[in-house]
């Protein structure tokens, strides 16, 4: 219900590139701009799950490894965000029946199928650029890369390896 309702409610739609757009803004700069992009639509839904007491996590993959296939190709990029090889991708992994699910922030869709599982499928284990990787505030082993960051900016992100549920 939240994925269909939330971004109405807060007025918000999915784009890629726009004036004021950076990948990492929060919950109030894209309700101000009244867009985001896929990291910044599952910044909102982690957002409004948890305040209704839903475990909720930002995952993601920093570069897939093959392009997004299929009939509806055309239409989930302009819908739901990148989809080539090279490109970055951030969704929504929520806790539910005693393990944790995905689903892309900005489409409705059952758990574990999205327009993008085919390529989540596809990624590679223990690789930094090319695993799935889930937000952690714990202190972890794991560092993700940020496609938007640089060495020199000096932040770590925490994360915990997530590419075996999206692979097996």
């Amino acid at each position: 219900w939240l994925n269909e309702n939330v971004f109405r409610e807060l007025n918000v739609t999915y784009k890629a590139f726009y004036p004021g757009h950076h990948p990492d803004q929060g919950v109030f700069e894209s309700m101000s701009l009244g867009y985001a992009s896929c990291t910044g639509l599952s910044v909102i839904l982690v957002a409004a799950c948890r305040s209704v007491g839903i475990p909720a996590r930002v995952a993601g993959t920093p570069s897939w490894t093959t392009d997004s296939s299929g009939e509806s190709l055309v239409q989930d990029v302009a819908m739901h965000g990148l989809s080539k090889a090279g490109q970055n991708h951030n969704w929504v992994e929520i806790w539910y029946g005693g393990r944790w699910h995905y689903l892309g922030a900005s489409e409705i869709s059952e758990f574990d199928h999205t327009w993008f599982s085919n390529q989540a499928s596809q990624a590679i284990e223990f690789n930094e650029k090319h695993g799935i990787f889930a937000s952690s505030f714990r202190r972890t082993n794991a560092t993700m890369f940020m496609p938007w960051k640089t060495a020199e900016d000096g932040e770590t992100y925490f994360v915990v390896e997530r590419t075996s549920s999206y692979t097996s």
